[in-house]
């Protein structure tokens, strides 16, 4: 049987991502911060791959 590339993640991986894409909302509503607020996505999304590939 072949391994998968990517496996479920785990539950407490969405705390964190949370708090990420809640900091991304401020920074692009308060601070009109876009870059940044593309960069916290962008580490919500590595975050979530990572523990993904680590779950595989």
């Amino acid at each position: 049987m072949e391994k998968r590339a990517l496996g479920t993640p785990d539950l407490f991986v969405w705390l964190p991502v949370l708090g990420l894409l809640e900091g991304a909302f401020v920074c692009t509503t308060i601070l009109q911060s876009t870059p940044v607020a593309l960069g916290l996505i962008g580490v919500a999304v590595l975050l979530v791959l990572a523990d993904s590939w680590l779950n595989r």
